[in-house]
């Protein structure tokens, strides 16, 4: 279940900077342990995606990198996906 703020989720689909009580949610959110793993798209940098992995860790929340293209060299289509959902299903305990 995606529990990112849909104020937050709108913002970031039109590429667009959050509003602080967005922002602040997704914080709040965070900081009270409200998800089970943050995931983020490592392609991404700044201030913000850095408070966000910041904020999780501190709190103790599982944070996965994902990218949403294809490295070169990290071989193929699948093995680029299955790399993503193994660090994911660690993240979350799921034993293979």
């Amino acid at each position: 279940q995606n529990r990112t703020p849909a104020g937050y989720q709108a913002s970031a689909a039109h590429e667009a900077e959050p509003s602080p009580g967005d922002l602040g949610a997704f914080l709040k959110l965070l900081a009270g342990r409200g998800v089970d793993v943050l995931i983020y798209n490592s392609q991404t940098a700044g201030a913000l995606p850095d408070k966000l992995r910041d904020t999780a860790a501190a709190a103790d929340v599982p944070v996965v990198a994902v990218t949403e293209t294809v490295a070169p060299g990290s071989g193929s289509f699948q093995d680029w996906q299955l790399r993503q959902l193994t660090a994911l299903a660690g993240a979350l305990g799921v034993k293979r």
